[in-house]
């Protein structure tokens, strides 16, 4: 069976020119023009390789890039070979986790080279240990969570904290993206971050755009925040569990007492 390759690209006469030449070396080719259709993509095709651009309409591809990273358990085997005409956007990568960055206009012959290089290489990571020793206990296997906020670090944290007891987690920093993500899977909790400008991360938004979808309406939707704003959260947000910290670990035991009396954990 030929191998199947994604190439995203918002450029359509590039996308025709890699698809024709990956034929011809016998690949099974498959398109999309921008980050959004290119998820959509990943999860119906499951592709060997993705070629991804950087610079794309609805969806870059540096945050494409992020939201397979953070879903290590479905897509986190999938080599990418990232392509941009912007050399300086290769620092924007994390080099151990992508197989190559090519620059535009480039050289065929060494694309293809370097697809096949990478095909070759491809190899099924073993599953770590269920428990090592030291480790904390992996009290979340089969849990999935999404955590979306506009605050990185404690969206890290977060992550980090749950994947230490074995969860599945994926991360969003835009609003309108955390919707969509909401909506395209089942997850045993949702944790969102308040912010205090909906403009800029509109925590109401996430929250009735989730009530609305009838799988996902009973799912545990959890709001984390800064003290100062607990008093607002609790009074705009009723009913809804806020966890709120002024430092990680305050968040990080917050969070551990109400999962657990929540009984995710």
């Amino acid at each position: 069976m030929p191998k199947k390759i994604l190439v995203v690209d918002d450029e359509p006469g590039l996308c025709a020119l890699l698809k024709n030449r990956l034929m011809a070396s016998q690949y099974d080719v498959v398109l999309a023009h921008n980050g959004l259709e290119a998820y959509d993509r990943i999860r119906r095709e499951k592709p060997d390789l993705v070629i991804l651009d950087v610079l794309m309409p609805m969806m870059t591809g540096y945050e494409l890039f992020q939201k397979l990273k953070a879903d290590a358990e479905v897509w986190g085997k999938i080599p990418v070979i990232v392509m941009s005409a912007r050399p300086d956007m290769k620092h924007f990568f994390d080099p151990w986790n992508i197989a190559a960055f090519i620059g535009k206009p480039f050289d065929p012959q060494h694309l293809l080279s370097k697809v096949e290089e990478v095909l070759s290489a491809r190899q099924t990571a073993a599953p770590p240990p269920a428990n090592q020793p030291g480790a904390a206990p992996r009290t979340g296997g089969g849990k999935k969570f999404l955590v979306a906020g506009k605050h990185s670090y404690m969206v890290k944290k977060i992550k980090e904290f749950l994947e230490e007891r074995g969860a599945s987690v994926l991360t969003e920093i835009y609003d309108t993206y955390a919707v969509q993500t909401a909506k395209s899977d089942v997850f045993d909790a949702i944790l969102c971050q308040y912010w205090e400008n909906p403009e800029v991360f509109n925590t109401r938004q996430i929250f009735n755009s989730v009530q609305a979808v009838p799988h996902l309406n009973r799912t545990l939707f959890v709001i984390f925040c800064l003290q100062a704003l607990e008093i607002d959260v609790v009074q705009e947000f009723k009913g809804v569990p806020v966890v709120s910290y002024v430092e990680s670990s305050d968040l990080r035991s917050g969070l551990m007492k109400l999962l657990e009396e929540k009984a995710v954990f």
